[in-house]
């Protein structure tokens, strides 16, 4: 069996973001796992026009509800994945325009040619039936993994503590700025929490989005300066810092589709506290995460921090260690590889 991964429609910003991280950690396990078993090959595409013809599955780790990612010439050996739809949950909020929406019309007609969707989490695979109107057995779960993160020694600790000026206790959030990350409602909650500072990590932050803006603006206009501090794109090194330094790790979202940080947190020790929702509630359960039972309401969020402060004492940091090892790209290379035999299968 011959798979090509075909990345060369990705956007190039995306290399540094989730899907960026996901193709890349899935192609390397994916050429171990094809070393290993001998019965298939895999090759990466990045530059467009590839030749199709001479493999037997293709797969699109990556796809744009509002943008043309899919050849139609090889949608019938067609892997697409598909990691959530989360701008059709929102749809106020990511308003796709006349010619999104009639980009979102062919790729939608063409996914239904696509023998087998990947995503990231049942909660994802039953959005994607329900809003792109795919029948349930054409749809395959597939858990991710994080980046590996490694404990980092005290000096190292010290020089990140120093370089961004770190509180010496605060909340950690590392992602996007977009509105279903929730983060207005995340920074309103210190209202309620004189004494809880906060830390957000992402390559958002560092751009002109008006989300961006918006955020600065509600943290300057609840006089929160001091207790806020952002920063944008960092090292895999310091990002593990980050989190190690870190009271916790929170995900206050309305919607994930996975949530990778989370899994990045607890593997390296850091208790998490999440949102009780979509697949922020699948890859966690109580023994490791502190829950937000109504994330929209700042207040609520505040409550949920501060049973999380009362009760860190008792937070079993070997645990949240060994619950992060079921998360491996091994095993999304492994379930993958199942997903590809299936669409091979099905052609002979």
């Amino acid at each position: 069996m011959r798979v090509l991964m075909d990345v060369s429609g990705m956007h190039r910003f995306s290399a540094k973001r989730g899907i960026g991280v996901y193709a890349g950690f899935l192609y390397k396990s994916l050429k171990n796992l094809a070393a290993e078993r001998g019965d298939f090959q895999i090759s990466l595409n990045k530059d467009r026009p590839a030749r199709y013809d001479n493999f037997d599955v293709v797969h699109f780790p990556f796809f744009d509800l509002f943008f043309n990612t899919l050849p139609h010439q090889v949608l019938s050996k067609s892997v697409v994945t598909v990691h959530d739809v989360i701008p059709l949950r929102f749809k106020k909020w990511y308003p796709p325009g006349v010619r999104g929406s009639l980009r979102f019309w062919w790729q939608r007609m063409k996914l239904r040619w696509v023998p087998a969707v990947i995503t990231d989490s049942k909660a994802s695979k039953s959005d994607i039936v329900k809003l792109l109107k795919l029948r349930r057995e054409r749809v395959f779960p597939v858990y991710l993994a994080g980046k590996e993160m490694k404990p980092i020694e005290n000096r190292i600790k010290d020089e990140v503590r120093r370089e961004y000026g770190l509180f010496d206790n605060y909340l950690l959030y590392v992602g996007d700025v977009n509105y279903h990350k929730n983060l207005g409602s995340l920074v309103r909650s210190l209202k309620y929490l004189p004494k809880v500072n906060l830390v957000m990590v992402g390559g958002g932050f560092g751009g002109d989005s008006v989300e961006r803006f918006q955020l600065e603006g509600l943290i300057k206009k609840l006089g929160l300066t001091s207790r806020v501090k952002i920063i944008s794109y960092v090292s895999d090194e310091k990002l593990a810092t980050l989190y190690q330094l870190a009271d916790f790790y929170i995900q206050p979202s309305l919607w994930e589709g996975f949530g990778l940080p989370v899994v990045e947190a607890l593997s390296l020790g850091v208790p998490v506290i999440v949102s009780r929702s979509s697949s922020l509630r699948e890859i966690t359960d109580s023994t490791v995460a502190f829950y937000i039972k109504y994330p929209f309401n700042g207040k609520r969020i505040a409550e949920a921090i501060k049973t999380a402060y009362k009760n860190k004492s008792k937070v079993d940091k070997n645990g949240l260690i060994k619950f992060a090892d079921r998360f491996s790209w091994d095993k999304t290379a492994w379930q993958t590889y199942q997903v590809y035999k299936k669409v091979y299968e099905r052609q002979t």
